[in-house]
């Protein structure tokens, strides 16, 4: 496998490892639909410095049992983003966030997820 220069539906091999094709949404309020098992959801929302946001993916690959690797961030000088609680459910993951930065977010909040089975 590390040998071959295919390409099979988005996935490749590069350097002896794989890449795969991530699939991004256009920025909006949630919830953002990101049907893909790689992916990268950009909210509008605004998340008060010291406050929970719950933002949602729509992804119909998802299941109650999914399981989910997530990370967010966001350029807002200081806003800073933790992702405390990710619930995956019947065509869609919540993530629930705090920012515990000083700065509300105004820019854009990026979720690069990774839906690993369903």
């Amino acid at each position: 496998f590390p040998s071959s220069p295919a390409t099979v539906d988005a996935l490749k091999t590069v350097g002896g490892g794989l890449q795969v094709a991530v699939v991004s949404s256009a920025s909006g309020a949630s919830p953002r639909t990101v049907d893909a098992r790689h992916g990268q959801a950009i909210f509008s929302d605004v998340i008060a410095n010291g406050a929970y946001g719950t933002l949602t993916i729509a992804n119909s690959l998802a299941t109650v049992n999914s399981l989910v690797l997530a990370n967010a961030s966001c350029t807002t000088a200081n806003s800073a983003l933790q992702i405390v609680e990710i619930t995956p459910a019947a065509g869609s993951v919540a993530l629930r966030i705090f920012n515990a930065g000083a700065a509300s977010t105004a820019a854009d909040i990026l979720v690069n997820f990774w839906l690993m089975n369903s």
